[in-house]
């Protein structure tokens, strides 16, 4: 690291410790020439499901901002998680891995492996400036109560991880601080708690960038739920399989966790807008994405990390190139992945990925309609399926199907996607010949692209027990 760029970057601590509003300069700092790398910005909504914005049909007004972005943007209408959970999803979506990459370590190791290239080293190598700011006690680049290793500093030059389990407010405060000081090209990685448990959106409206709550109204029932905290109700379920909720209930967490949508929905406008200002949205390449969704009971799970069913799995991803996409709205399905955000923004930068294991591929040809299909990702005749799993669950989605798969009982459950979005009819007797090719799928596709198959997998789950019992005695999970 330079000295000049070590002063700049002691200067952005010192800002990033203050509460105050960074303020935009009086005029936009002059263009860079066009033929240079484009600034890397991606953001990572924490436990955000994609069917709770308006983009993604919802019906209720939680993401005006996020929807404007999805106007100039190209949306992937049907991305997914590699995991249900922050660890290891954002390691994949860091590294394009796949999950069973990070897991089986010593319980607690939660961060990245040294060694293995991340998005934030490749860029530095290739010269741009890197900076971070999460609010995430796993994402860290120090020790945290729940990750013991911290772990995802390598290739950034300044990782600012004092927002943990703070709001919107603090991460995006400190990421405005670093836009007066990091030199072009540079790589921000903002990691949002919100909309995480507890559902608990400031309700100050005094402050003036507080959001009032929009969609919860009077409770007068469980305390826990009234905090919009699901905690309680989630060990309840573990312990006796029943959440001890009402449908009162669980509507009130519904709501605050819309409201929490709704005022990170703020920020990240307010984000926006300054990049904006700024001349810096139309130099740079944005990605918002989320790590994983949340689940209210609509297969029995409450909260998030356990389940493979889609309210956990898929996810919100809008990619902004430099100057926005040419035709407005660009909507794409097909089966992106958060392990294709990597070789995307790599693509973007001008980086060659000749020679690196990247599990993912750039979206790049679908974001600007340049592929041959503009309006879906082609399945590919079984390579380009979707893959996820958590403990002992496995999951394929190639095309229409989605098979789940249990290792520990060799159990069977497919859903037509097409016909049943919500995943509630059971095909797996009905139709064993398309259960048993997708299974076939699954155990190649292991094999082939993540280098072990079912029987491997199997094992690895046994090492893997101690890592999420780690995180269980730390109530990180129930």
């Amino acid at each position: 690291m330079s000295k000049g760029l070590a002063a700049l970057l002691v200067r952005a601590a010192l800002l990033a410790s203050l509460t105050l509003e960074a303020c935009a300069p009086a005029s936009p700092p002059p263009a860079r020439p066009t033929a240079a790398p484009p600034n890397v910005v991606l953001v990572v909504v924490d436990t955000l499901r994609a069917d709770h914005l308006g983009a993604y049909g919802y019906d209720r007004p939680t993401s005006p901002r996020l929807d404007r972005l999805a106007a100039r943007s190209a949306l992937f209408t049907d991305a997914r998680a590699q995991a249900p959970c922050t660890f290891p999803s954002v390691d994949s979506l860091l590294t394009s891995r796949p999950p069973w990459v990070f897991t089986g370590r010593r319980a607690g190791d939660l961060g990245i492996p040294a060694g293995i290239p991340t998005l934030a080293s490749l860029l530095a190598a290739a010269g741009y400036r890197t900076a971070a700011v999460s609010a995430s006690p796993v994402v860290r680049a120090r020790p945290s109560e729940i990750n013991r290793e911290g772990g995802f500093g390598a290739g950034f030059d300044l990782f600012l991880d004092g927002c943990r389990w703070r709001d919107a407010r603090c991460v995006h405060r400190r990421a405005a601080a670093l836009l007066d000081l990091l030199p072009e090209p540079f790589f921000l990685y903002l990691h949002d708690l919100d909309p995480h448990d507890p559902y608990a959106a400031p309700q100050d409206t005094a402050t003036r960038d507080a959001a009032p709550a929009r969609f919860a109204g009077p409770y007068a029932g469980d305390p826990a739920v009234a905090a919009g905290d699901p905690l309680p109700a989630a060990a309840r379920l573990a312990q006796s399989g029943d959440a001890g909720l009402s449908a009162a209930d669980l509507t009130h967490l519904r709501d605050r966790y819309d409201d929490e949508i709704a005022f990170v929905d703020e920020r990240l406008g307010e984000w926006l807008d300054l990049l904006g200002r700024r001349g810096l949205l139309e130099r740079s390449v944005l990605v918002v994405v989320s790590d994983h969704g949340e689940s209210f009971l609509e297969h029995g799970h409450l909260r998030h990390c356990r389940s493979l069913y889609d309210e956990e799995l898929r996810v919100p991803l809008i990619v902004r190139p430099p100057g926005g996409v040419a035709a407005p709205g660009r909507r794409v399905a097909g089966p992106a992945t958060l392990l294709d955000v990597t070789p995307t923004l790599l693509d973007y930068a001008g980086v060659p990925t000749a020679g690196l294991e990247l599990a993912g591929h750039s979206l790049r040809p679908w974001v600007e309609g340049n592929a041959p299909t503009a309006a879906a990702i082609p399945h590919d005749g079984g390579r380009r399926v979707q893959t996820a799993s958590a403990a002992a669950g496995r999951v394929l989605v190639a095309g229409r199907w989605k098979l789940h798969y249990d290792l520990e009982s060799g159990t069977a459950k497919l859903y037509d996607l097409a016909r049943d979005p919500a995943e509630r009819h059971d095909l797996a007797v009905e139709r064993p010949a398309e259960a048993e090719r997708l299974l076939a799928l699954l155990d190649r596709h292991l094999r082939v692209v993540e280098g072990e198959g079912i029987e491997a997998s199997a094992e690895r789950l046994r090492r893997a027990t101690e890592a999420e019992r780690h995180l269980r005695s730390l109530g990180y999970l129930r």
